[in-house]
C-alpha cells in the first residue's frame, strides 16, 4: 500500500486461520477461523475456547458470529441456540481498513503453520494503521510491508475502552481464496 496509501482491501472471498491474544511467545494463544464473502455479503467467525470475545460478550466458552447481509448472529454450544444479536451489524466491506491512517512501520510475530502442522513464527515488518475516535485508539491495522498481506487488527474491548483490545493475528499463509459454501453462512 506503500506508507501515505490506505490499505490494500482485502480480498473478494477467504479462509483464514487467526489467533486472538497471541503473544511473540505464543503462549494463550486461542484459535479461530475467519470465512468472509464479500460476494455474498456475509462473513463466518468462529472462536475457540476461552475466546475474549465470546467470554465477554456472551458469557460462554466459545461461539460463532455470523454477519449476513446486515445482521449478526450469534452461535453457541448447546443447550444455547442461535440468535439475532445485532441489527444492522453486517459483515465488514472489503475496504474498512481504508479510513485508517497510517502511523508507523514496526516488526511484530506473526504465527506459522509448519509442515507437521506445529505452530512456529516468523518475525516480519509490518506498516500499522490506526484510527481514532474522542482521542482513544479504536482500531489498528497491520499489514505485511512486502506483500499488503493483512497480519494483525485490534478492535476495542467491551466497552469501547481499556487497556485490552481484542486481536486477531493471522497465521501466515493461511489465507485461502477458494469459493466458500454459502451454507456456511446459514
Amino acid at each position: 500500500a506503500g506508507l501515505l496509501a490506505p490499505p490494500k482491501p482485502w480480498p473478494r472471498v477467504f479462509t483464514a486461520e487467526f489467533f486472538s491474544d497471541y503473544s511473540s511467545s505464543g503462549s494463550g494463544a486461542i484459535g479461530g477461523i475467519l470465512e468472509y464473502s464479500s460476494v455474498l455479503r456475509a462473513q463466518r467467525v468462529q472462536h475457540s475456547d476461552g475466546a475474549a470475545e465470546c467470554e465477554g460478550f456472551y458469557h460462554v466458552p466459545s461461539c460463532t458470529l455470523l454477519f449476513v447481509d446486515d445482521n449478526l448472529y450469534a452461535e453457541f454450544p448447546p443447550p444455547r441456540p442461535c440468535c439475532l444479536d445485532t441489527p444492522n451489524l453486517g459483515p465488514l466491506p472489503r475496504d474498512w481498513a481504508a479510513g485508517l491512517t497510517f502511523n508507523r512501520t514496526e516488526t511484530i510475530s506473526q504465527p506459522v503453520r509448519e509442515k507437521d502442522g506445529s505452530l512456529g513464527k516468523r518475525e516480519v515488518e509490518c506498516s500499522v494503521y490506526a484510527l481514532a475516535v474522542g482521542g482513544a485508539k479504536f482500531h489498528t491495522y497491520w499489514e505485511e510491508a512486502a506483500t499488503e498481506e493483512p497480519v494483525r487488527f485490534t478492535f476495542p474491548p467491551k466497552g469501547g475502552s481499556g487497556t485490552n483490545p481484542q486481536d486477531w493475528t493471522f497465521v501466515h499463509a493461511s489465507f485461502d481464496l477458494s469459493p466458500i459454501d454459502p451454507s456456511r453462512f446459514e
